[in-house]
């Protein structure tokens, strides 16, 4: 019957769209993985150069100019 081939040709379209579907939440995930790792990197840097800003204020006394 007609609607046979109809359903038949639906069904491949739902198929191949899951499976795109799957393809961009892997994509995105990956994404985000990276952003993740990156915003930890931002993190570290700032800690870090936190840490150096004390120790040299602490070297010197507590006076630092600025100029």
């Amino acid at each position: 019957m007609h609607t046979g081939h109809v359903v038949h040709l639906f069904e491949g379209k739902r198929g191949s769209r899951s499976t795109s579907h799957g393809a961009t939440r892997s994509s995105l995930g990956r994404i985000w993985t990276r952003v993740a790792s990156f915003a930890a990197a931002v993190v570290e840097v700032a800690r870090e150069s936190r840490a150096l800003e004390e120790r040299l204020l602490n070297q010197r006394g507590g006076r630092f100019v600025d100029r």
